[in-house]
């Protein structure tokens, strides 16, 4: 789903396609720049994002605005952010 070598990726996927792209992003070192628009991923895409970012080193932007993440997901992003400090700049 990721497209090889692209360092900004603008992408439209639902829940299982998210989850399907975030196990690749987990593994990823080329993505910086993230982009999720149109479809809506919801909590249990949010969730396997929050999964992803745990893992992933490279991706510093991150655009998930109106896909429906509620408070779950929005805590799962979290989480991920929090086990991988090398987001935080």
């Amino acid at each position: 789903m990721l497209p090889a070598g692209e360092a900004r990726v603008t992408l439209q996927a639902n829940a299982g396609q998210t989850a399907a792209l975030a196990a690749e992003l987990a593994a990823d070192t080329t993505v910086t720049h993230l982009t999720l628009r149109t479809a809506k991923c919801g909590d249990k895409g949010a969730a396997a994002l929050g999964a992803a970012l745990e893992t992933n080193s490279s991706l510093r932007v991150l655009r998930v605005s109106g896909q429906g993440i509620k408070h779950k997901g929005c805590i799962a992003l979290c989480a991920g952010l929090a086990a991988n400090r090398t987001h935080l700049h």
